[in-house]
């Protein structure tokens, strides 16, 4: 079997990253505003820094975002029972209560 997506026909996980992120993914919606390529080189566990990249991402398993993925469930905040749950309101708005 050849893999006609690298030169010499090995299959390798980076060239199958690329062919899919090349055909299936729109790349505008992956660009945010800012370097978040400096999380990297921040002197943390990295669990912390997988954390914080998914929070600046909007990646986290919000209500708001688990009901973009087909996910039945109310879309107020469990704690407060006041607003919609999304990033902003559990990181920033929830912590000032």
């Amino acid at each position: 079997m050849v893999w006609r997506y690298v030169n010499n026909g090995g299959y390798n996980v980076k060239s199958a990253y690329n062919l899919i992120m090349e055909k299936f993914v729109d790349q505008a919606s992956l660009c945010k505003e800012g370097d978040w390529s400096l999380i990297r080189k921040i002197d943390i566990p990295p669990r912390v820094k997988l954390f914080l990249w998914r929070l600046c991402y909007d990646c986290l398993p919000t209500k708001t975002k688990l009901r973009t993925r087909g996910v039945e469930c109310s879309l107020m905040c469990a704690l407060c029972e006041n607003q919609i749950e999304n990033v902003f309101h559990a990181f920033c708005h929830l912590s000032k209560e």
